[in-house]
């Protein structure tokens, strides 16, 4: 049993009071969860992700996944109190574009070009067939 301002608690009040400091740790972890902003667009996700020394795709994480863990390393991080790195401002989010806007072609040589008519006339003869069988 310890002290507390002049009064001997016995250890399962001690206990009890050190569950409900818990409690209320995890009911403020979570407050600072909901209050936390975090971005939506992926691109900027990877980036903050990198900014705090992450990963910033984990083996078969999509988009969303990527979000919530954005979150919980920053809930964690404002649980701990530790300080966050400043978010990059508005303008440079705006500049940021998403790799699928602009297309990436190269040319490829006459024989690549060959072999993928030959390919497209095989597939098509063989749906031709499929199709009489039925």
């Amino acid at each position: 049993a310890e002290n507390e301002g002049g009064v001997v608690l016995p250890e399962s009040m001690l206990m009890e009071k050190r569950k409900h400091e818990e409690l209320l740790k995890q009911l403020e972890a979570r407050k600072r969860a909901r209050s936390i902003a975090v971005p939506t667009n992926d691109n900027l996700v990877k980036r903050r992700l990198r900014e705090l020394k992450e990963p910033i795709t984990l083996f078969g994480e999509k988009a969303p996944g990527r979000r919530d863990r954005l979150k919980a390393i920053l809930t964690r991080l404002a649980v701990e109190g530790t300080d966050l790195p400043a978010l990059s401002n508005e303008k440079e989010e705006k500049d940021i574009k998403p790799l699928t806007e602009k297309a990436f072609l190269t040319e490829g040589t006459e024989e690549l070009k060959e072999e993928r008519i030959f390919l497209i006339r095989l597939s098509k003869n063989k749906t031709k067939k499929k199709k009489k069988k039925k």
